[in-house]
This record gives structure tokens, sequence and C-alpha cells, in this order.
């Protein structure tokens, strides 16, 4: 004999109801109801016979947090894929040595030699949707585009002085300038034990050119972007452990107009050849190396397998593929 049901609606109640004539009252999970012959009023979702029939909403609490939980991720992912533009920093001006950025750095034989004008697009990436909102790099990426902060008044003018060493548009004579000072006055000094610290560029001119080698990954890459190029980080590891540099874009000038600049330039100091180490894209752009484990643009390159590499213009990461870290090696 098939089961009936009484329903119990603002203290009427009504019925017997088959589940047939049960279903077409759009029965909810918490209708108050009692089959035929007991006398105990029960909410609707304690019977199995009538799961079919209930309306499973989610009530209004529920509903609420789910369309919290789509605000943030819609908020999220239209950060990811539009970011804000880069703030602007002002900071007062201070009295403080660091404003000499010339001293200790000789030019004079530079006037030998023609520096190429760096004429580059800025790359472009296809983020899509979900997979940039998962990346294992999204953590480092965020912290790395907040310290690189080219923008900030005393990043621009440290830049600007050093890179007027060779007025004009951006090129590489700029590049290695700013490689030479940073390089000849840095002093290494390791983050705290218990912390991965990155320095924000402002930071590190302020005290003066102290850190470690992702401050002056960060360095390099915003004095690059301050003065008009394109750089990137990576974040990479090998069998002598984890490393940071920085890489420009030189765009795709002439492989051995370069490596002629780069020999001339640095041949009494180090290089003895005009050997340089740099990479190509997909899109067929020369990214130099600027480590300074290097001790030169276009040094050799730290001996990694795996890492990340760091957009900032684009605030966009990826995977560094393995098969990129042999240099590209110009005689």
């Amino acid at each position: 004999m098939e089961i009936r049901f009484f329903i119990k609606e603002k203290g009427q109640e009504s019925g017997p109801y088959n589940l047939s004539e049960l279903g077409q009252l759009k029965l909810k999970k918490n209708s108050l109801v009692r089959p035929e012959g007991n006398e105990e009023w029960k909410k609707a979702k304690f019977y199995s016979e009538l799961d079919h029939l209930t309306n499973k909403t989610l009530g209004s609490a529920g509903t609420f947090i789910l369309v919290v939980i789509l605000i943030f991720v819609s908020y999220y992912v239209y950060r990811q894929l539009y970011p804000p533009k880069a703030e602007s920093m002002a900071i007062a001006k201070e009295n403080s040595t660091v404003g000499n950025y010339d001293e200790d750095i000789d030019y004079s034989e530079e006037d030998e030699f023609t520096a190429p004008e760096i004429e580059y697009n800025v790359t472009k990436h296809q983020k899509k949707l979900f997979r940039e909102m998962f990346k294992d790099c999204n953590k480092p990426k965020r912290v790395l585009v907040k310290a690189c902060n080219y923008s900030n008044e005393t990043v621009r003018n440290f830049a600007a002085k050093v890179a007027g060493n060779s007025p004009g548009n951006f090129n590489i004579s700029q590049v290695c300038d700013l490689f030479d000072y940073c390089y000849s006055n840095w002093k290494y000094v390791n983050d705290p034990r218990t912390t991965e610290y990155v320095s924000k560029a402002s930071e590190t001119i302020r005290n003066e050119l102290n850190g470690d080698c992702d401050d002056f990954a960060v360095l390099m890459c915003s004095s690059i972007l301050a003065v008009g190029g394109e750089a990137r980080v990576n974040y990479a590891w090998g069998s002598e452990g984890g490393h940071a540099f920085t890489e420009v874009n030189l765009g795709k000038e002439s492989e051995e107009f370069l490596a002629s600049y780069i020999g001339n330039r640095y041949s009494t100091i180090n290089i003895g050849s005009t050997d340089i180490y740099a990479k190509r894209d997909k899109e067929g752009n020369i990214w130099l190396n600027l480590d300074w484990w290097a001790e030169n643009p276009g040094g050799e390159y730290f001996d990694y397998k795996v890492g990340y590499t760091f957009y900032i213009l684009q605030k966009f990461c990826e995977n560094i593929d393995a098969s990129t870290a042999e240099s590209t090696n110009h005689k």
C-alpha cells in the first residue's frame, strides 16, 4: 500500500497526499509532515521517501556565502588578467651619500665604441583564466612585482643618474653602466636565517646597495625598467642550490654587433674575448644575462635545472624551460 503524508503549513493541516501529489505541491525539506497513521510531525528531510521531492535549497546563509565566494573568485581572476598599473610611491628626498651615483666608475674608454640603441617590443603573454589562478609561481610573483618599484622617485632618480652617463634613447651602454655601478658597489649580506626577505629596489638604494642575490636582481630589473627597458627576474635551482638573476630584453639586435660592443668594453676587465651569454625567446628577442655572479653583462649563466621566470611589467610568471638553461654563446 502506498504511503501517504499529511502536511502542516502555518498551523493548518492538510492531506493525506500520495507521493505524486506531494511533488506537485513543491514540498520543501523543512516542511512539517507526518505519515498517515502517525501523529508525530517531522521535517520532510527526515523521510527518505521524500528525498526526491524536496527542493534542495541552500538557504539564505548558504546563498550569501556562495555569492561572496563567487565575487572573490571573480575579483581575483580580474586582477590576474587586468592588473592595476604600478603606483608611484613618492619618497621624500633624504640627505644621503647614495646620491653620488657616478663615483668610482671611469667611462672614458667607452668613447671609442658606438653603443647601439635597443629597439624592442614589450613581450606579450597569453593568460588563461583558471590556469593563472593556480600557478605555483603566483606568490613569489606578487612579492617581486611589489619589490620592483621602478616608478618610485628614488629608483627613477638612481637609474637616470647612472644611465645618464650614456645619454640618448635606451641603449646597451646604459645597461652596462647600470650593471657596472651596481656590481662594483654591491656588498653581499644574507637574509635573516628563517626568512626569505626581498628588499624593494628603493630600499636597497637607500641602504647603499647591501643585500643578497634576489635584492641585486630586483635592483637591476627595476633600474632597467626605470629608464625605458624591459627586464625579467629569474628564480632558479640547480646542484649548487637556489639563485636569482635578471635578464634584459635587447630586442632583435644583431648578435654579432652586441657581442662586439660588450667584448670591446670588457676585454681589458674580465672577458678577454667576445663571448656573451644570452637566450633568444620564441619571438626572436635576445635576453642578456645580468647576473652579479657573472661579473659583467652577458657573463656565464648560473648552472640551473628548474625555476621560474617573472615578467614584472606584465605581472606574469612561467616555468623556466630546462632546455633553455644552455646559454647562447657567441664567438
